[in-house]
């Protein structure tokens, strides 16, 4: 990385040193509750209702530690977050967000050389002494998730009730392939929480997760009992980021935006897409408007792949909670389509 970028990052970590402010700017200082040297704050890297997520100001830098998912990281990985990146294999498009959050330009755009020295030179900066938790290495996403999801059980017994009790039609969301039930049999290893199976923890309900192009990467687990765990996981050890719930339509979007284009074009209609938050209110969705794209996201969810993948002129509801992380996704998905895009925001 040249030396010109590098002190731009320093000057930029060093403008956003100070925690309070950076939440503000973040927008996560809205039902934050105040602690020594910052606020704890609704987590970024996973949906919650009560404030799990420290934020402090330590040495005239930014740590952040969720005590919920135990996510971590410095003011870089905090914006990061926010944003649905990931700082280690994203960090030029993370220091070019903080730099406009801090107000500090940068130098010219990096050569390929200086984009891979970046990353470098942030792992590095993050010093022992100043960690939280030592960062985890870059993960991948569960390689048998495909295989997983089509052992999952039709919807019924315990699951099944849960979704009726939520008005939601078991029959339909079978149907339409929105959601299953786990397997029989043994688990694989990352179908876990805190050493206790999905099954034990009553994390029966499975839905898939699709990447940018519209295949199964993975899946998420709902719980359908009361419990203490979170009330929807993803596989332990593994990559979550970056994947989005998909009914049918929107997988054929995702896997081929040109042929929707065209299809649109005949109907001289535009292509219409529902952005939906969290598993619910994905499956309440999808079966309201079974004939349209809908997607659903949580925290980590939207990324440039993914909004590469709308067509221009679509028109784009989107249904989130007019709440902090609610407002937090919109303002995330409208800030990569609006120039290209006609955006709605429910009521």
């Amino acid at each position: 990385m040249t030396d010109s970028r590098t002190e731009a990052r320093e000057a930029v970590r060093a403008a956003l040193g100070d925690a309070a402010e950076l939440c503000h700017k973040l927008r996560l200082d809205k039902g934050a509750q105040r602690q020594a040297g910052g606020l704890i704050v609704l987590c970024p890297w996973h949906q919650e209702r009560t404030p799990s997520c420290s934020v402090q100001s330590k040495s005239g830098r930014v740590v952040a530690h969720c005590h919920a998912c135990q996510g971590s990281g410095d003011a870089f990985g905090l914006v990061a977050a926010v944003h649905g990146l990931d700082a280690r294999t994203q960090f030029v498009a993370v220091l070019e967000l903080a730099a406009r959050l801090a107000g500090v330009p940068l130098p010219s755009p990096s050569s390929p050389e200086d984009t891979e020295a970046a990353r470098r030179a942030y792992a590095a900066a993050q010093r022992p002494s100043e960690r939280l938790s030592e960062p985890e290495p870059e993960r991948a996403y569960p390689p048998d998730a495909a295989a997983f999801w089509e052992r999952c059980g039709p919807l019924a017994g315990e699951a099944a009730r849960y979704l009726e009790g939520r008005k939601l039609e078991p029959a339909r969301v079978a149907e339409l392939g929105l959601a299953r039930v786990l397997p029989e049999g043994e688990l694989p290893r990352w179908a876990r929480y805190q050493g206790l199976t999905w099954a034990e923890t009553g994390h029966e309900l499975v839905v898939p997760a699709f990447d940018a192009e519209g295949s199964i990467r993975s899946v998420r687990a709902w719980r359908v009992r009361d419990d203490e765990s979170p009330k929807r996981l993803p596989p332990g050890g593994h990559r979550a980021g970056g994947l989005v719930l998909a009914n049918g339509p929107a997988q054929a979007l995702l896997a081929d935006p040109a042929e929707a284009l065209e299809r649109a074009a005949i109907a001289d209609a535009p292509v219409r897409v529902v952005v939906a938050e969290g598993e619910p209110d994905f499956l309440a969705c999808s079966l309201r408007w079974p004939e349209l794209p809908v997607l659903g996201v949580w925290a980590g969810s939207w990324s440039l792949e993914l909004a590469a993948r709308i067509p221009d002129g679509a028109r784009v509801v989107l249904r989130t909670d007019h709440d902090q992380a609610g407002d937090r996704y919109a303002a995330q998905i409208a800030e990569t389509l609006r120039d290209r895009c006609r955006l709605l925001r429910a009521e």
